[in-house]
């Protein structure tokens, strides 16, 4: 009987080996996933499930993740992965799941989804693209508000403008022409304002109109080239109803090379960006923004 109790000693922790490494079992759930997403789970072991039935309870949810090449993905088991058809990318779910890169072909029976580029030929510039494209389901609590571009959940977080970045490789800037779109976040129980300020440790991150390159860099950043109202008519952005320091203002369009801290009550919480036609001339070097927000509890 000893010899017995050895063996099955020894089986369970090649078992329990086997499923650390990752081949049989998928870890514990992310606790900070997103309510509404679709769950992965998996049995750790079919054989002998009596002995082993423990290992059924741990599944974790199929949420955004990001790959160790920096993009977007989705967290999956391996095994769903491989079946999937797509390119295992760096760990998640606390390096149970794989970060799944999916590249999916539609069905022919299924509505016409077409993306187009357009590109002018004006300037003689290498161009490059890098796309997610995902769908998400009618009645799905993940939907953003209809308006949104980009669509955020999180007490806080950080938010930038698309295409924003260092530097151009010609005159001009890095944004993009003819946008007007909602950067929306949804509200956290028991939060009633939200506050949208610069991101520290960089004085470009808020340089959306005029001639950056001109500007002493001491300057970037600063309230002295922060501007707002009948000031800001070709790129700027919209947060309605602000106020700054405890005062309100009368306008809620600001622009320029600065944006001094800005707290709303209005709802729903959203920032709303602004382009024209044409990011050539009198702007110059504007990298877009790069922007907190925090949440603020109801008083």
């Amino acid at each position: 009987m000893r010899e017995v109790g050895v063996v099955m000693w020894f089986l369970w922790l090649l078992v329990l080996y086997s499923a650390v490494g990752g081949q049989d079992l998928v870890g514990l759930a992310n606790q900070t996933s997103i309510t509404g997403s679709s769950w992965t789970n998996q049995t750790a072991v079919d054989r002998n499930e009596r002995f082993f039935s423990f290992f059924n309870v741990i599944r974790f949810r199929n949420v955004q993740c990001t790959g160790v090449n920096g993009q977007y993905g989705t967290c999956y088991s391996r095994q769903e992965c491989t079946r999937l058809g797509g390119i295992a990318s760096g760990g998640c779910a606390r390096n149970w799941g794989t970060c799944c890169i999916m590249y999916v072909d539609f069905q022919e029976d299924n509505v016409p989804i077409q993306l187009s580029i357009r590109a002018g030929t004006g300037a003689s510039v290498s161009r490059k693209w890098n796309i997610k494209v995902s769908q998400i389901d009618c009645a799905s609590p993940e939907r953003a508000p209809a308006g949104a571009l980009m669509y955020y959940r999180a007490l806080t977080d950080t938010v930038k403008s698309f295409n924003y970045g260092r530097g151009v490789d010609q005159s001009g800037t890095r944004q993009i022409v003819n946008t007007n779109y909602g950067v929306f976040v949804r509200a956290g129980l028991g939060y009633c304002s939200i506050t949208w300020s610069q991101v520290s440790g960089d004085v470009y991150t808020f340089t959306v109109s005029g001639d950056t390159e001109v500007l002493p860099t001491d300057l970037l950043g600063t309230a002295t080239v922060a501007l707002s109202g009948e000031q800001c008519t070709a790129d700027f952005i919209v947060i309605p109803n602000p106020s700054q320091g405890g005062t309100s203002l009368t306008t809620d369009r600001f622009c320029g090379n600065a944006l001094v801290p800005t707290t709303t009550s209005a709802r729903p919480f959203v920032l709303t960006v602004v382009t024209d036609d044409t990011e050539m001339g009198t702007d110059v070097a504007n990298r877009g923004f790069n922007l907190m927000y925090r949440q603020i509890p109801c008083d």
